[in-house]
């Protein structure tokens, strides 16, 4: 996660289907990224546990843990597992793999069909979806959204390659967002980055030829605590921000570009992480202390999601490094 709060995220994944996520609807779904670092964590099967009593069965995780695996097995949960950039040139999968200082960029492709062909071998690929995770550097242009491209460097020797294969083996691609904004451009009005982005990315897949690809938001959340200068970062904002984004994707259709494709998210995270290195807001992404407790209360099902949330309008401006966003959802 980076340590600003404002982010896209685009994610290189393997997921396998394993049951109808009771956090999802037709208007879209709402998963959990599972992060573990940390050295107070409960145990996998504990963790399991608080998330089906949550209603989550849709998860992310960042390797093939074996005792988180067979803590996941026979739990109805929707799995998606994240490989290390390390192992792309044995054929696995990464994360920002475009900056990745280890530029790891050259493996990516090869590497999606070599796992694809794994899966083929032993007969699953209809099953589990390979994709991969691409930070939001990734686009040279971003604003306005209609007028989304990456950068050009990345078009041919990677994201046509590698936008083909997701249109060949039907697995998606997936984005991360937030803040608000209003952007009219093209008729389009845009209340809140998170759509923005989103349609950015949409618009980045036209201009290469598809726009059938499905896009997923696997990383997106707020800190609820931060160093002194990181100025938004508290448990009010995150509430505000993860509640209403799960009521958004829940209750709210798709977005202006695409009214009628829905929003599928994956939150950012399920605990604390007390051993993350950066500022503190990265080990305090999480809508769970490591005892189990809630670090804010947010609805995560349908039904709580239809019940008004207040408004969170802020009247300043957050501003990380060179870029300022608007902040809010």
């Amino acid at each position: 996660m980076s340590s600003q709060y404002l982010f896209l995220f685009i994610s290189l994944y393997v997921s396998h289907f394993v049951s109808q996520n009771a956090l999802s609807t037709n208007n879209g779904s709402i998963g959990i990224n599972y992060g573990r670092i940390a050295n107070n964590l409960p145990s996998p099967p504990q963790a399991i546990k608080l998330l089906k009593s949550q209603g989550f069965t849709r998860i992310k995780l960042y390797d093939a843990d074996s005792a988180v695996l067979k803590a996941l097995s026979g739990s109805g949960i929707h799995v998606t597992v994240a490989l290390l950039n390390q192992e792309l040139k044995s054929a696995a999968i990464g994360n920002e793999v475009f900056v990745d200082p280890q530029n790891t960029t050259s493996y990516l492709v090869p590497a999606m069909y070599n796992v694809y062909a794994s899966l083929v071998k032993y007969d699953v690929a209809s099953n589990i979806k390979v994709t991969s995770p691409i930070a939001i550097s990734a686009l040279g242009n971003s604003y306005p959204p209609s007028l989304g491209s990456f950068k050009s460097d990345l078009v041919e020797p990677v994201i046509k390659p590698m936008v083909k294969f997701l249109k060949q083996t039907g697995s998606g691609y997936e984005n991360d967002i937030l803040g608000l904004c209003f952007i009219p451009h093209n008729g389009l009005v845009y209340k809140s980055l998170l759509e923005a982005q989103i349609d950015a990315v949409y618009s980045t897949m036209g201009l290469l030829g598809f726009n059938d690809v499905k896009l997923v938001v696997s990383e997106t959340g707020w800190p609820s605590k931060g160093d002194e200068n990181e100025v938004g970062a508290n448990k009010e904002n995150a509430e505000g921000y993860n509640g209403n984004l799960v009521k958004r994707a829940l209750t709210g259709g798709g977005t202006p570009l695409r009214p009628n494709e829905p929003i599928n998210a994956y939150l950012f995270a399920l605990f604390n992480e007390n051993q993350k290195g950066g500022p503190s807001s990265e080990q305090n992404y999480g809508l769970f202390y490591p005892s189990e407790e809630k670090v804010y209360d947010i609805p995560l099902t349908i039904d709580g999601s239809k019940n008004e949330l207040v408004p969170i309008w802020w009247s300043y401006m957050v501003y990380f490094g060179t870029c300022q966003f608007p902040t809010g959802y």
